[in-house]
């Protein structure tokens, strides 16, 4: 995950808490699930999308090709 999702999902995090009455260290380990599961659900959706890239766009190229892109996507997408 990118540091502006994560910026994100931390934002959105304080906001849903806010109101919450717990202690730093709950509040803390709640913070690494929330964003353990936002990781989780990124990481998924790229592996949709190059799945779905591999089945339907590029049948007709030539394999290697289509991997190179696929990997370039994947950079790009972490970054």
């Amino acid at each position: 995950m990118n540091e502006e999702l994560k910026q994100k999902l931390t934002e959105r995090f304080d906001a849903i808490s806010a109101k919450a009455e717990c202690d730093n260290e709950v509040r803390d380990a709640l913070l690494k699930a929330y964003l353990a599961g936002g990781e989780y659900g990124y990481q998924c959706a790229i592996k949709k999308t190059i799945e779905f890239l591999k089945e339907k766009e590029f049948g007709d190229w030539i394999e290697q090709e289509a991997t190179s892109f696929i990997e370039d996507f994947r950079k790009a997408m972490e970054e």
